[in-house]
């Protein structure tokens, strides 16, 4: 398959420049997976280009065509291209890449951030900053207010230049790193704030082993460790920092501890296969389930290999994406210990439940703890969309090939909801007195009636908004002493703002104790 690279920057094809056209060959032969390389504007059918130059998009028809910036603004045409990669989180043809991520992979550095090994040394200096963008006004006052409480700043960049030579843009040198591994601290500051715009500054000084102090992306400690680096969220911050530093020059154990930690959050999670993946997403524009942005499961292979299968299955039989779909179930009730179970079970259930005279089991708690982690995880990757999360024990019933029409009714009235479940609760529980229907009518083939309690929680829909809201909650109130549907319901009641609604009909079926399936997911062993 053959690629047409256009608007890229100089050293791109040479591979001279720190980011290059390696990266994205080997990305797009994981979108399409077969072997792509470098084609003229006659014969490639594919078009991937950046912003430097004049766009071919209009040349000629293309097969697919991908537009990658690594700048902090988006463009106005943007809706034109099948694809773009840029630092936002995945909504509507936006693929979530930030700069740091192609950065790393050109440069193989993955490794050397991945590493657990612990580093102890002494930097001769203090504070460097190389910065070549003279333009980014929070940056600049907050390099003002260091310099006025004498934190002295090395400059080897153009921008204020107080070392005699500039330092070459090489970023990506053995020589440049060992430059920096002088220093204890590195200013690694964006010229803007954006959502993902997260570039290869904070890199430098991870992989010099000195300490960043970061301002930009509100979302960088979803990618690396924020004990790592030094991170001003507001100016608020700038005492605690100069503390900070002051500290750390007068004591390199305190240093060396920060140093010491490990730099990724959670991994490489954010790759050039979940960027591949996300690109076939969105490619792939079939199916009943085709405007749903993510499916989630909860649902363990290793422990629920049964339910797993079946899932799995169902995945397949309903003809879903499988790069839509994604099992996340990391806690499970055996997994949990004393310490975990009583952090967030501190309320005896009958306080909650008048007549209930247990505690909450293990198991429960695990549904707590692998809901919020596929919120955690929707939140993260996605800036917009709608998202199922599927619990292990659902069916499809027969009427589901019908949910395209119940999805599109969401999907125009998508400001009017937050949360919907489209399983079975007993129809006859619909239409009682007290309901509210606003965005459909008796006279509608598919209903949404707004309720304050749950019918359950093992199909839920959610909008990107319903998923912030309801996450923060659970943040907040973490004390999860009695069954999640219960804990829901009170959170219903006390924010009737939250739009919660039932559908009619209804699609999957929950079967927890469905025969044939062995399920032991009610008790607290495997």
């Amino acid at each position: 398959m053959k690629i047409y690279f256009n608007g890229f920057w100089s050293g791109f094809f040479e591979k001279t420049n720190a980011i290059h056209v390696g990266f994205f060959l080997e990305l797009c032969n994981r979108i399409f997976k077969e072997e792509c390389s470098i084609g003229s504007l006659d014969d490639s059918d594919i078009l991937v280009e950046s912003i430097f130059d004049k766009s071919a998009l209009y040349m000629k028809k293309w097969k697919y065509s991908v537009l990658f910036s690594g700048e902090s603004r988006i463009y106005s045409n943007t809706q034109e291209y099948n694809i773009v990669l840029y630092g936002q989180r995945n909504h509507n043809n936006i693929v979530n890449c930030p700069l740091f991520i192609p950065y790393i992979y050109c440069n193989n550095f993955i490794s050397r951030l991945q590493s657990s090994e612990s580093n102890s040394r002494i930097a001769k200096n203090k504070v460097l900053a190389i910065i070549s963008n003279p333009n980014g006004d929070i940056r600049n006052k907050i390099l003002d207010i260091l310099e006025s409480n004498e934190i002295e700043i090395v400059y080897a960049g153009n921008y204020k230049n107080n070392i005699g030579n500039q330092l070459k843009d090489y970023y990506n040198t053995r020589e440049f790193l060992e430059y920096v591994s002088q220093f204890k601290f590195i200013l690694a500051m964006e010229n803007s704030r954006e959502d993902t715009y997260i570039t290869e500054k904070i890199c430098h000084g991870l992989l010099a082993d000195t300490v960043p102090i970061y301002w930009g992306s509100k979302r960088v400690g979803d990618y690396f460790n924020p004990e790592r680096f030094i991170n001003i969220e507001t100016f608020d911050d700038i005492p605690i920092l100069i503390d900070k530093i002051q500290s750390c020059f007068n004591n390199d154990s305190e240093w060396n501890a920060i140093i010491s930690k490990p730099i990724l959050s959670e991994g490489l999670w954010r790759n050039i296969d979940t960027i591949a993946a996300d690109c076939r997403a969105i490619l792939n524009t079939s199916g009943i389930f085709k405007d749903i942005s993510k499916i989630h499961i909860i649902c363990n292979k290793e422990f629920e290999p049964i339910r797993y299968e079946r899932l799995d299955k169902m995945i397949s039989d309903l003809k879903i994406d499988k790069d839509k779909t994604k099992f996340c179930c990391p806690t499970y009730k055996h997994t949990i210990t004393d310490d975990t179970f009583y952090k967030y079970v501190r309320t005896p259930m009958n306080y909650l439940i008048p007549g209930v005279n247990r505690l909450l089991k293990r198991a429960e708690l695990s549904l707590f703890l692998n809901f919020i982690s596929n919120l955690k995880d929707i939140d993260r990757n996605h800036l917009d969309g709608i998202f199922f999360i599927f619990e292990s024990d659902i069916r499809q019933k027969d009427n589901v090939f019908d949910i395209s029409q119940a999805i599109d009714t969401l999907l125009k009235n998508k400001d009017e909801w937050d949360m919907i479940h489209l399983g079975y609760g007993g129809e006859d529980q619909m239409w009682k007195s007290g309901y509210i229907e606003d965005f459909t009518t008796s006279e509608s083939n598919i209903r949404f009636e707004r309720r304050y309690t749950t019918r359950c929680t093992d199909s839920l829909l959610f909008t990107k908004r319903g998923i912030e809201e309801i996450l923060l909650y659970f943040t907040i109130n973490d004390d999860y002493s009695e069954p999640m549907d219960h804990y829901i319901c009170r959170y219903l009641e006390s924010n009737k703002s939250y739009k919660h609604y039932w559908s009619e009909p209804s699609y999957f079926i929950q079967m927890t104790n469905y025969e044939g399936e062995q399920s032991t997911i009610q008790r607290d062993t495997i």
